[in-house]
């Protein structure tokens, strides 16, 4: 009998122990509430963070590849730019060309007005 009555301390001595350690996990867990609370809100928000990042990183694509093609574009019409100004010297070339040209006719043109003229004034005129 006295082993059992050792046993019964014991045993009296552990379930006080286990009811203290569970009255201090009650305790731990109603202060560590509001920390769940405020992880689950700021998981929340991570997570809204995340998915406005994700746009974000997808909008950034998106113009990413609108700049590409602008930039493709600019190099076409700057190529334009160029052959159109290459041409255009070429055009102002000929047009020059033709400026003398025509000058040269002009001055031909008077002399043979004059020589006319000229010819005209000793022109005696013939009765027939």
């Amino acid at each position: 009998k006295a082993t059992h009555t050792s046993c019964e301390g014991i045993i009296k001595s552990k379930d006080a122990m286990i009811s203290e350690l569970q009255s201090e996990l009650k305790t731990l867990k109603t202060a560590h509430a509001p920390c769940d609370a405020q992880i689950k809100e700021l998981k929340s928000h991570l997570a809204k963070l995340d998915k406005d990042l994700h746009d974000e990183l997808e909008k950034e694509a998106v113009l990413a590849k609108q700049l590409a093609e602008e930039k493709r574009k600019e190099a076409e019409l700057e190529k334009n730019l160029a052959n159109t100004k290459a041409e255009l010297l070429k055009d102002e070339a000929s047009l020059a060309e033709d400026k003398k040209v025509f000058a040269s006719k002009d001055a031909e043109i008077k002399d043979l007005k004059k020589r006319l003229a000229a010819a005209e004034k000793k022109h005696v005129p013939c009765d027939d």
